[in-house]
């Protein structure tokens, strides 16, 4: 039998509800300016689509991970700390969810909300997984550069950009797997 959530767990959940709601809004806003949505229109928008996708599945595994992290509902100076930096990183995906279709945007959130992540990392992550979580933290945020500023300050070339999302979208997706891995994510799913 399951035990019942403490505080930090559902405000867990509800942030990874609220992201997913963020997904939802952003799609329905970009529909609702189209006359109809064909396979033309969906692949043009591919590459905010693989964002999103990867958004969805990188959220997944932030709310596996402190789903379990929070089950030890600290308290104190310490849990309250966790738990300011938790939800401020969590508003910034919120709110890169919701500009999804805005690339500078929602790039600029997402890695500010992953620097709030790492800050957290180098004042609260155990000793053996620091490390590991400031390198693939550190490669989202290098990866996804080129988003946040506009083809690196235009030095990528308009005709260029498309094959540097495809990749950037395909070595973040090879990150987020090796994130899942080395943090062992299916060893913290709750219990049903």
């Amino acid at each position: 039998m399951a035990s019942s959530l403490n505080f930090y767990q559902r405000a867990n959940l509800s942030m990874g509800l609220a992201v997913i709601l963020g997904f939802e809004l952003a799609i329905s806003q970009w529909a609702r300016n189209l006359d109809h949505i064909t396979l033309a229109t969906v692949w043009s928008r591919a590459d905010t689509l693989l964002w999103i996708g990867f958004q969805f599945f990188f959220r997944v595994k932030v709310t596996i991970d402190d789903h379990d992290y929070f089950a030890a509902g600290e308290k104190g100076l310490r849990g309250l700390l966790d738990f300011l930096m938790f939800v401020v990183s969590s508003f910034l995906f919120v709110l890169s969810a919701v500009l999804s279709f805005l690339t500078q945007a929602t790039a600029i959130l997402f890695i500010l909300g992953v620097l709030v992540l790492t800050v957290w990392v180098l004042f609260g992550a155990k000793e053996p997984m620091k490390k590991t979580w400031i390198f693939v933290n550190a490669a989202y945020i290098i990866v996804l550069s080129p988003m946040a500023t506009s083809g690196f300050f235009g030095a990528i070339g308009q005709d260029a950009l498309a094959t540097v999302s495809v990749v950037s979208h395909a070595v973040l997706f090879a990150l987020l797997f090796i994130d899942y891995h080395e943090s062992k994510t299916h060893e913290h799913m709750p219990d049903y």
